[in-house]
């Protein structure tokens, strides 16, 4: 009985044995580990069912307008669930909305300098937008082929979960600004991204999105949004819902507007225009930064400060462009964000290619609008994060007694020290609420990096200065030197 019990449990030995040698995955993981590059085989290994999208994405697919993707981008300026009951899908115009965020091109090598920024881009960045009202938008994050492979595969289980932010290592970059390449309205951008997926160099998302977009951009000539957001900064909560509910509101206001006519025929027509493209620009915002200021009374949290937009210059963050149907990429001016403002609106524009002819609309003032918040007013649109990594160093100390007059003090027989304590926890309290959801527990965390590893984080900013397109400035690098030395961001130029 014993040997007959051995020899069946040998048996089932060499049959496990024999069918494990033989598996699909066991040949799998020997092709997986001839991959000639290192990022695809970290793709394979952790995206399978996004490779799987890929290969069928690359056949004929079929397309539906009436699916449930295109009504995820055909917006009605806020989710189903929080649009205006008077509305109907069936009269809004089909949308496109953009955001685009940079992260450590040219520098990816750099790995100190990498995970301080990925700290920042967590505690920030993220949260603010996974958490934003509508999610009718595509996020297009470009980083460098060559960066770290921690580093990317920590940003890819990040942002994993969500199927309409998509990491892509490419160095080309599209909108806002002079140098620019392209816009998804003229189709290069989604061309552009879509080579990247053939090249198996899209990391995350859901890739029938980008297919949906191309196909709306070719047969339905959309209102097109295109957002800028640096890694660390982070946008209000309801930032993208008021943003399309205004460009829809703007493009359409005219009733007399017919939207089968391009605009620029509509004046030959006598019919009544609406604006051909618009900015947006923020004009209150939130700043953090690593060093504490004496008015900030939260220990080892740095410090906070209210700012608003100073001698019209417009901010990076939430920094949008849009475009109305059948406005075409060529129409619409391109300047740095702090010239924007300046330039069309102040008339100031020293640059002669970009023939500035106005948006469309009775002045130039209504060319560049400033985001609100459609639900309750607030113009609070951002937050920045102000720290030694960034390229440019500018503004990385708190620069004056916080300003907050407008918080209304509910004890004005307080003495002004206690009166400014209270407002300051009263924006603490502002960013771990709704309205940017960020958590004060990795605010620590990415202070206390940053803390333990500054020399290291400095030495490598400068090291990464001048590349590609980042800051080339002579005082950044004599800030950061200054930081390497004394072991302090609390430096001056002086």
């Amino acid at each position: 009985m014993v040997l007959i019990l051995i020899l069946l449990l040998t048996f089932g030995y060499l049959i496990f044995v024999f069918s494990f040698l033989s598996s699909p995955s066991s040949s799998s993981n020997v092709s997986d580990s001839n991959a000639k590059n290192p990022h695809q085989l970290l793709r394979l290994n952790n995206n399978n069912k996004n490779k799987q999208d890929v290969l069928l994405l690359q056949g004929n697919v079929q397309f539906d307008k009436h699916n449930f993707l295109h009504d995820a981008l055909i917006s009605d300026g806020a989710n189903k669930s929080q649009a205006d009951p008077s509305s109907s899908s069936s009269s809004s115009p089909p949308l496109i909305h953009i955001v685009h965020t940079r992260f450590m091109q040219h520098q990816g090598k750099l790995t100190h300098l990498a995970q301080a920024r990925l700290h920042l881009f967590e505690t920030f960045c993220l949260p603010t937008m996974i958490h934003q009202s509508n999610q009718n938008f595509l996020w297009f994050i470009q980083v460098d082929p060559q960066i770290d492979l921690h580093i990317l595969n920590t940003l890819m289980t990040f942002v994993r979960p969500y199927p309409n932010i998509f990491i892509i290592t490419s160095l080309v970059n599209y909108w806002i600004g002079p140098e620019k390449n392209g816009s998804w309205r003229n189709g290069i951008e989604g061309t552009e991204i879509w080579s990247h997926v053939y090249r198996d160099e899209v990391f995350t998302g859901n890739l029938d999105l980008i297919v949906t977009a191309m196909r709306m951009e070719e047969t339905d000539h959309p209102i097109i949004l295109e957002t800028r957001l640096d890694a660390d900064d982070g946008l209000h909560t309801h930032f993208i819902e008021s943003i399309q509910r205004d460009a829809i509101h703007v493009f359409t206001s005219t009733k007399r507007q017919n939207e089968r006519i391009p605009p620029q025929k509509q004046q030959e027509l006598n019919v009544s225009s609406t604006p051909r493209w618009t900015y947006w620009c923020s004009k209150q915002y939130l700043v953090w930064f690593y060093e504490e200021s004496k008015e900030s009374y939260h220990d080892s949290l740095g410090s906070v400060e209210l700012r608003e937009m100073v001698e019209d210059e417009c901010i990076t963050p939430g920094l949008t462009v849009g475009m109305n149907r059948f406005t075409t990429y060529e129409e619409v001016p391109q300047y740095d964000h702090n010239q924007l403002y300046r330039s069309i609106v102040l008339n100031k524009d020293n640059n002669k290619k970009n023939n500035n002819q106005g948006c469309g609309g009775k002045s130039p003032r209504e060319c560049i609008r400033f985001w609100k918040d459609t639900k309750d007013g607030i113009s609070l649109s951002a937050i920045r994060a102000r720290t030694l990594t960034s390229a440019g160093m500018k503004d990385i100390q708190p620069q004056h007694p916080l300003d907050m007059s407008w918080i209304k003090n509910p004890n004005p027989q307080e003495e002004e020290g206690q009166q400014q304590e209270e407002k300051s926890s009263t924006l603490w309290f502002i960013l771990q609420s709704p309205s940017f959801s960020i958590s004060i527990t990795n605010i620590k965390q990415t202070r206390q990096y940053i803390h333990e590893n500054i020399v290291d984080i400095a030495k490598e900013n400068l090291q990464g200065q001048c590349r590609g397109k980042h800051s080339c400035k002579e005082s950044s690098q004599i800030l950061l030197q200054k930081i390497i030395d004394t072991g302090s961001t609390n430096v001056t130029l002086k």
